[in-house]
């Protein structure tokens, strides 16, 4: 593990966060060692879009952790990020909980069909 590695391992244990998305150089999910162990699937689409499906008090969860292009990117490669996010999410069964984390880039109050989708009321903008 890196130092950084280490830092951020300290700070969740110290925060008591047990699931933290991050986008460094693709896009991450970071597990406390009690969540590690209530994983049941892993699904990376690329290097923008992953999401694990996890046990947690007896209700299935699926944390998305995703990385939209920002300015300067083509509009192909944002078209392609949406649907290959929005192909992603439809695969996630309708009585599990879908939370999408990550670096949207302003993109989600911006009349988005993939997040009302699954924004729901527990949406943040």
């Amino acid at each position: 593990m890196t130092r950084r590695g280490r830092a951020i391992a300290d700070l969740m244990k110290t925060r008591r966060v047990d699931i933290l998305c991050e986008g460094r150089n693709g896009v991450g999910i970071i597990l406390s060692s009690e969540m590690k162990n209530e994983i049941f699937e892993v699904n990376r689409r690329n290097d923008r879009n992953i999401w694990v499906r996890l046990m947690v008090e007896n209700c299935t969860v699926n944390i998305f952790s995703a990385y939209a292009p920002q300015i300067g990117c083509s509009d192909e490669e944002k078209d392609r990020f949406w649907s290959d996010l929005e192909e992603e999410i439809e695969k996630v069964p309708a009585d599990e909980k879908c939370l999408v984390s990550g670096d949207l880039n302003g993109h989600l109050g911006q009349n988005n069909h993939v997040i009302s989708h699954t924004h729901g009321s527990y949406g943040y903008d």
